[in-house]
C-alpha cells in the first residue's frame, strides 16, 4: 500500500467551531484504500465533516466494527503508513488535523446496555474508555448511551455521570467529551424520574462538550419540521425540541441536531430528504442556531453530497472544533437571546455564525428502534 497522494482530494471543512458530526460503522469495501475511504481520511474521501465519531467501543466485547479496525490498522492496511498500529494511527490523525478534523470513538450504541443488562462499574468503563483513546491515538470519545430500561428506571442518569467524570478526569483538555442522547430522554420527569438527560447536564454537562442529540426513530414524535426540531416537540416526547431544551437550562450551543442520511438508516420515524433538512437548518441558522448537525451514517452519503449541502447552510468563521473545555470550548449555537426567537417563531435578524464538521460511525441493526 502507497501513502496518501501529493494532492489528496480537498475537504472543504476548515477551522469551524460548528460541529458537522458523523458516525463510521459500516465498511464495504477491504482493501487499504478502501478503508482509508470509508473512516473519511482525507485524500480519499470526499465529504465536509469535522467530527469523525468511530462506532463503537462496547462494555462487553471491547472495540468493534469501525473502532476495532481502527485499533489494528495495521492488520487491514498493511505498512504503506507506518509499520505498526500506533505509526499509521499517528500518520493518519496527522492528515484528519492537518483538513481540521476532530476523530473520537463512539461507546455502547444501541446494543450494549452497560447499566441493566451488564451491570458495569461506571467508573471501571470509563477508565478502559479512556486507556482506548490514549493508546489509540484518538480527540477524545462519544458516549452513544442507549440504555432505556435504566433510563426508565432512574438509574441511568448517575451511571453515565459517574462515566462522564471519570473519563474527564483522565482525559482533560484538550480531549472531546460528547454525549449521543435520544431526544426524548429531554423529557425528565414523570418518563424519566430521575430528571432524563436535564439531570445529566446540570450533574455532569461541564464534562461534556456537546450533544449530537438522535432526532430520529421514536415513532409519533418525528422531529420533521423546523417547528418540531426548534420550536415545540409534535407527538408523544413532548418538551424535547431545541427551544424546549434550552428553556430547561442546557445551552443551545451544546446541542446538535441529529438525523438519518437515508430513509435506510432510520427504523421508523425522522427521516428527511436532504433539501429538506437543510432549509430547517437555514431557518434556525437565521434565528442563532450555530451548533451543527449529525448524521448516522458515513457510508450512506459516499460523494459527500448530504454534508456538503448542510454545512453550506452555516456560514464560517475562523475557530477551533474543539479543545475539550466543556460548556462551549468546542461552542457554537443559539445563545438563550437567540433562542426565544426560535420559541417563538419570529426571526429578527440574521447572527453571524460559526461552522464545523463532525464524523460520527454507529452501528444498528434494520431491526432496533434508537
Amino acid at each position: 500500500m502507497t501513502p496518501p497522494p501529493t494532492n489528496p482530494i480537498p475537504i472543504p471543512s476548515g477551522p469551524s467551531s460548528s460541529k458537522f458530526v458523523i458516525y463510521v460503522d459500516a465498511i464495504s469495501t477491504w482493501t487499504p484504500t478502501g478503508i482509508a475511504t470509508a473512516l473519511g481520511l482525507p485524500g480519499y474521501s470526499k465529504h465536509s465533516y469535522n467530527v469523525i465519531n468511530l462506532a463503537f467501543w462496547t462494555t462487553n466485547q471491547g472495540p468493534a466494527d469501525a473502532a476495532n479496525v481502527w485499533a489494528n490498522l495495521a492488520n487491514y492496511v498493511g505498512t504503506g503508513w507506518g509499520t505498526t498500529t500506533p505509526a499509521i494511527q499517528k500518520a493518519w490523525m496527522d492528515l484528519y488535523h492537518k483538513a481540521g478534523i476532530k476523530v473520537l470513538v463512539s461507546a455502547f450504541g444501541a446494543t450494549d446496555f452497560p447499566t441493566s443488562v451488564g451491570r458495569q462499574n461506571a467508573v471501571t468503563v470509563g477508565q478502559n474508555l479512556a486507556k482506548f483513546v490514549k493508546d489509540n491515538n484518538l480527540d477524545g470519545v462519544d458516549l452513544d448511551y442507549e440504555d432505556n430500561t435504566a433510563m426508565n428506571a432512574g438509574q441511568g442518569e448517575k451511571w453515565v455521570c459517574d462515566c462522564t467524570n471519570t473519563l474527564r478526569q483522565l482525559l482533560p483538555a484538550p480531549y472531546i467529551i460528547t454525549h449521543a442522547p435520544q431526544g426524548p430522554y429531554f423529557m425528565g420527569p414523570p418518563s424519566y424520574p430521575s430528571g432524563g438527560y436535564v439531570a445529566v447536564d446540570k450533574t455532569c454537562g461541564s464534562a461534556v462538550d456537546w450533544y449530537n442529540v438522535q432526532f430520529y426513530n421514536q415513532e409519533s414524535t418525528a422531529y420533521a419540521t423546523y417547528t418540531s426540531i426548534f420550536q415545540t416537540a409534535d407527538g408523544w416526547a413532548t418538551g424535547t425540541s431545541v427551544g424546549e431544551i434550552v428553556k430547561k437550562g442546557v445551552p443551545a450551543k451544546k446541542l446538535v441536531v441529529g438525523k438519518g442520511v437515508t430513509q435506510a438508516d432510520v427504523f421508523n420515524s425522522g427521516y428527511l430528504p436532504v433539501a429538506t433538512f437543510a432549509q430547517i437548518l437555514r431557518q434556525g441558522v437565521a434565528a442563532g442556531y450555530t451548533a451543527g448537525f449529525m448524521g448516522w451514517q458515513f457510508s450512506s452519503d459516499p460523494t459527500g453530497a448530504w454534508s456538503n449541502a448542510l454545512v453550506a447552510v452555516f456560514p464560517k468563521a475562523a475557530a477551533v472544533v474543539g479543545d475539550g473545555t466543556a460548556q462551549g470550548s468546542a461552542s457554537g449555537g443559539l445563545s438563550e437571546v437567540s433562542i426565544g426567537l426560535i420559541v417563538g417563531g419570529v426571526v429578527l435578524a440574521v447572527v453571524v455564525v460559526v461552522v464545523g464538521v463532525v464524523i460520527i460511525v454507529k452501528r444498528r441493526k434494520t431491526s432496533e428502534v434508537v
